[in-house]
């Protein structure tokens, strides 16, 4: 493996063809950390709707710290993944606390920050600190296991070793941060998933996989499980002498934090008999199907649930699985009449 070469070419690429992105503008290390979590499983375009705002209002490590747990997940809303921002949040209060409210500066004492973990202790330490260390997640994984042609799977104690150790030998020392970002660049532009564009890329000729189509096949991954889907009945249940609706806040680790509207595990293939809307969510190992109904109560009668009006309902955060159960409860809560959307076929009678 040509080393300086594979350098040379992968920064000469970037300094040409990098992505013009607002973190990218700056050094300082808790605006790199925040898009480092934001882009976890999340896309470019994404993360650049939710990045500047997030910014804005929490500008540094101590706005963070000192802000309400639900102030930051209403502000994530949308985004996902919500166990990032609670361990972000918890993060900057052990910073505020522990370090003076200035992130450590070496990849080690990084790890010890609660949410950062090996990529994004890389992906700080070498573009804020100048580091040299790698920054190696699934990106960074298909370019270097197509580089070296690794065939092996990559979801394996040995098969992580083998991509952090390319990466920290490949990692440009001078150059660390732009390095891993370009590593970043090329796996987006160039070495996709499925079909890479090899006849484009700066790294042709050095890569070990490129001359005889197996890039297309690599990484090896291991087989996912499918996942479980689950059956709910979600219930907008609603005051309409104090138009007030029900919501509950979820503290399960799925969603933990996060408010929804009252659920009701079904039987599968067992809809209720009558309902106003339906919604699907899929979640990273489970799909939620989601039938929602309507009931009329009195507040009186549900003291276990939060009964809120149309302004706390928008101030309240919600995750996107109860995105279209949200639409309908503002529709009631306005006045809007919700026709029924279905009902449960029943089986027809023998004669």
């Amino acid at each position: 493996m040509n080393t300086d070469e594979i350098r040379r070419k992968l920064l000469s690429w970037y300094d040409e063809q990098h992505r013009d992105l607002p973190w990218r503008k700056t050094k300082d290390p808790y605006k790199i950390w925040v898009s480092e979590i934001m882009l976890q499983q999340t896309r470019v375009d994404t993360v650049l709707r939710y990045y500047d705002r997030f910014i804005s209002a929490f500008p540094d490590v101590v706005s963070l710290a000192e802000a309400d747990e639900q102030t930051v997940l209403k502000l994530w809303e949308g985004l996902g993944y919500y166990r990032r921002a609670k361990a972000l949040h918890e993060g900057a209060k052990e910073i505020v606390r522990n370090h003076h409210s200035i992130l450590p500066e070496s990849f080690e004492d990084l790890l010890g920050i609660k949410g950062i973990g090996r990529y994004t202790a890389g992906a700080i330490a070498s573009i804020a600190y100048g580091e040299k260390v790698p920054a190696v997640d699934g990106n960074a994984v298909r370019v270097f296991s197509r580089l070296i042609r690794y065939t092996s799977c990559v979801d394996t104690s040995d098969g992580a070793r083998v991509m952090w150790k390319t990466g920290t030998c490949l990692v440009d020392p001078k150059r660390p941060g732009d390095f891993n970002q370009g590593v970043m660049d090329l796996s987006n532009a160039v070495c996709k998933k499925g079909r890479p564009a090899c006849d484009m890329c700066p790294l042709e000729g050095l890569c070990e996989s490129s001359f005889d189509s197996l890039a297309e096949k690599l990484p090896v991954h291991k087989e996912k499980k499918a996942p479980v889907t689950e059956c709910w009945e979600v219930t907008l249940m609603i005051d309409r002498e104090k138009n007030r609706i029900a919501v509950i806040q979820r503290t399960e680790a799925l969603l933990g934090g996060l408010w929804i509207f009252p659920l009701t595990l079904l039987p599968p293939n067992e809809p209720p008999d009558h309902y106003i809307g339906r919604a699907r969510h899929v979640f990273t190992h489970r799909v939620w199907e989601m039938w929602i109904t309507a009931q009329e109560v009195k507040e009186q009668d549900r003291t276990d649930v939060l009964w809120a009006d149309a302004v706390t309902l928008n101030n309240l955060p919600f995750p996107s699985a109860m995105r279209i159960p949200l639409i309908l409860a503002r529709k009631m809560l306005e006045g809007e009449g919700i026709q029924e959307a279905g009902k449960r076929k029943k089986p027809s009678k023998r004669l």
